[in-house]
C-alpha cells in the first residue's frame, strides 16, 4: 500500500513541482502541501510572536520507518527544507516531533535540515544520538513513566530520575542545542 501512496506522490510531483506535497500541515496523519504549511505559518506569525514551533510528522512506527531515507531525500526532504527554511526567516526556531523509529533520519534534522530540535520517542537510541547530535539539536528526554505515573513515587525517587536523565544525556549549554525534559504525569510531586 505505501509503493502506491509513493507512486501517486512522484506523479503529482513530477507534474506539479516537487515542492507539491511534503508530509502533515499540524496533524499527525494527513499530507498537505508545503506552501499551504508556509502561508498558514506565516499567518501564525504575524499574529503571535512565535519563539518556536514543533511540526509534527511521523516517519516511522515502533519497529521500523514508513519508508527508507532514499525515499525521504526523493519525496519529503526538499519541502520539509523549504518549510524548515521559512520558519528560521521569521526568527522561529523549528522542532521536529518524530514518532516511531525514526534515528535513520535524525541526521537529516542536524544536517540538511538546520533544525534546532527534535521531539523523538525513547524507542530510538537517545543516548547514542545525543552524543553524535547534542551539540547541534536540542532532543526532548523523557522520564521513566514508571516513576512519573506512580501516585506513590516519593522525592527522592524524582530526583534520583532527574539525576538519572542528566547523568546519560549530560546538561548542554552549546548555542542552539541542549535538552529539554517532557514531564507528563496526571500526579502532583
Amino acid at each position: 500500500a505505501l509503493s502506491l501512496v509513493a507512486r501517486e506522490i512522484r506523479r503529482l510531483q513530477k507534474t506539479y513541482g516537487k515542492e507539491t506535497i511534503t508530509a502533515c500541515t499540524s496533524s499527525h496523519h494527513s499530507w498537505g502541501l508545503v506552501g499551504y504549511k508556509i502561508a498558514l505559518f506565516n499567518h501564525h506569525r504575524d499574529v503571535f510572536p512565535l519563539d518556536y514551533i514543533i511540526a509534527a510528522d511521523d516517519y516511522g512506527t515502533a519497529l521500523a520507518p514508513f519508508f527508507s531515507p532514499e525515499l525521504y531525500e526523493e519525496i519529503l526532504l526538499e519541502p520539509t527544507k523549504r518549510f524548515v527554511e521559512a520558519v528560521h526567516a521569521r526568527g522561529t526556531k523549528f522542532l521536529a516531533h518524530c514518532c516511531g523509529k525514526v534515528e535513520v533520519f535524525v541526521p537529516y534534522f542536524a544536517d540538511v535540515l538546520k533544525g534546532d530540535g527534535v521531539e523523538i520517542q525513547t524507542i530510538n537510541d537517545m543516548p547514542a544520538l545525543t552524543r553524535e547530535y547534542g551539540d547541534r539539536l536540542l532532543f526532548e528526554e523523557r522520564c521513566d513513566p514508571e516513576i512519573i505515573h506512580n501516585d506513590e513515587v516519593t522525592d527522592a525517587q524524582i530526583i534520583a530520575e532527574a539525576h538519572r536523565i542528566v547523568d546519560t544525556f549530560g546538561a548542554r549549554v552549546c548555542p542552539g542545542s541542549g535538552g529539554a525534559i517532557n514531564v507528563q504525569s496526571s500526579f502532583e510531586h
